[in-house]
């Protein structure tokens, strides 16, 4: 899946704001990365047509485990001393688990360097995948842009993708109730796939025939292939140590 443009577009609204974040990030940046997600990720990365209010952003930690994390209320701290937070477009400085892609997104991330201070962006198709968790209007606008611009996702990438985020579609809307005060088709990955699926590829969708059920199927194929071979070698085994207690 290769569909990057190059370079990352920097003359962009988002592009601009994030210059002005990057020349501010003190040397200990040097070693983190920071993500660069959502809307804006997509502007700096396929087109310049899809516009955001905010920049999302986090720190990265999970390329470098053995160092230690940042923590984001420093970040929050800068941005604000700043004032990046009340520009057009603002920086929005998010926890990571926000961003909610597929299982694997850190295999196809873009990395690079803005004024000597790391960045990953994660590829569209993850960024795409991580908007179901909201599909709001913004968010299919969004899935319109990009395939506008690259050709991609197709219909048939999309559900690939999509059937390797099963845990998110087995999840329950309704453990969001006590702390959410979004609407309720916040996290409801069954009925946002289907709205995105009628909006963006014409067609109603039957999520648990097309998604979740041949997910299972690769699951269980995954765990069942060798299960003869293990439970063979596992009586073979057993029957060697009953000897010796003989």
């Amino acid at each position: 899946m290769s569909y990057w443009p190059s370079p990352v577009r920097w003359d962009t609204p988002s592009g601009y704001i994030l210059q002005k974040l990057f020349d501010v990030l003190p040397s200990e940046y040097s070693n983190i990365p920071i993500r660069i997600f959502g809307s804006s990720a997509l502007q700096l990365t396929v087109t310049e047509d899809l516009n955001s209010a905010d920049t999302d952003i986090c720190i990265e930690t999970s390329f470098n485990p053995g160092t230690p994390p940042l923590q984001t209320k420093n970040l929050f701290e800068l941005v604000r001393n700043n004032k990046l937070d009340s520009c057009d477009p603002y920086i929005q400085v998010c926890q990571p688990q926000v961003f909610e892609p597929g299982p694997n997104w850190g295999f196809r991330v873009l990395k690079g360097e803005l004024y000597g201070k790391p960045y990953i962006i994660p590829h569209p198709i993850d960024i795409l995948v991580s908007k179901v968790n909201r599909a709001d209007i913004k968010d299919v606008s969004a899935f319109h842009k990009v395939i506008a611009a690259v050709g991609h996702p197709t219909e048939q990438e999309m559900i690939v993708e999509l059937q390797t985020c099963l845990p998110l579609y087995l999840r329950d809307p309704k453990s969001y109730s006590h702390c959410d005060t979004r609407p309720k088709k916040f996290g409801n990955y069954k009925v946002n796939t289907e709205k995105i699926w009628e909006a963006v590829w014409g067609r109603k969708i039957n999520v648990q025939k097309e998604i979740i059920e041949p997910a299972i199927q690769v699951r269980y194929e995954g765990y069942s292939v060798q299960m003869p071979q293990i439970k063979s070698d596992v009586l073979a085994r057993f029957k060697q140590a009953s000897r010796f207690r003989h």
